[in-house]
């Protein structure tokens, strides 16, 4: 198992996974015992504020992930992981479905991103809300990541301690593709054992996607109300000084 994936958890500690969650439930207001279908669920962390208020069916390709959330979620009923790609997914009419944590900026050609958002629309009810956010391509574009280093602490179920970041990344502008380059270091103790570990490397590549791409994809996949709301300040609308964005949308 790649250690990206198995200190995940103390990695992205910081991330408020809960609220990421509530977004959806708001735009479920009214929808009595929901399910709901996440793409691309990680280690489950998301998947567990879901599963307080909703059934859960959750989409993950890598298997190493998909390792570290079954063991995780094994105690939760409402949660079935699935491994693979969304189009094995057996048929199910789904109230509403969530992909977070820039799942769409992993997909780098348009064949690929319709795909996605047609299997996702397959398996919704009429009206479903889909939700999910992403890198702002034009912003990002003219205020491009640094490089940077962030020491973060972390307290939970893998122990307590600090991560250490070094990220460098790479920007190729014409063919809009990032590369993140990370350095991750971590020291803590768990339970009354000291541990340390690093550094260790990540590459994650990412695709800036553009507003017009994401309207055009979602609409020829038959979703209807696309809105795009700044990525920290939910549910102000975004501008072009939003680096992140969330997008809103609903199976017509």
């Amino acid at each position: 198992m790649r250690p990206f994936v198995q200190y995940y958890d103390a990695i992205y500690s910081d991330k408020n996974y809960r609220a990421d969650a509530d977004i959806l439930r708001g735009l479920m207001k009214g929808v009595a015992q929901p399910s709901v279908l996440e793409i691309g669920s990680g280690t489950g962390n998301q998947s567990l504020r879901l599963c307080e208020w909703a059934e859960v069916t959750a989409v993950e390709t890598d298997a190493d992930f998909a390792s570290v959330m079954r063991k995780k979620c094994a105690a939760h009923p409402a949660i079935t992981l699935f491994e693979g790609d969304i189009a094995q997914l057996p048929a199910k009419n789904f109230d509403g479905a969530a992909a977070y944590f820039h799942v769409v900026n992993y997909i780098h050609d348009a064949k690929a991103l319709a795909h996605l958002f047609t299997e996702i629309a397959k398996r919704l009810k009429q009206g479903a809300a889909l939700l999910f956010d992403m890198w702002h391509a034009e912003c990002v574009l003219s205020d491009p990541p640094r490089d940077t280093t962030r020491t973060k602490a972390f307290d939970n179920t893998i122990g307590t301690g600090d991560v250490t970041q070094i990220i460098k990344p790479e920007l190729d502008a014409a063919k809009r593709n990032v590369t993140l380059n990370y350095s991750i270091s971590i020291e803590g103790i768990a339970g009354t054992i000291s541990f340390k570990t690093g550094p260790f490397t990540e590459t994650i590549h990412l695709h800036l996607w553009q507003q017009d791409e994401i309207v055009s994809a979602l609409q020829n996949a038959g979703f209807t109300n696309i809105n795009f709301f700044d990525g920290r300040n939910y549910p102000q609308a975004a501008t072009q000084q939003s680096w992140a964005l969330w997008i809103t949308a609903s199976k017509a």
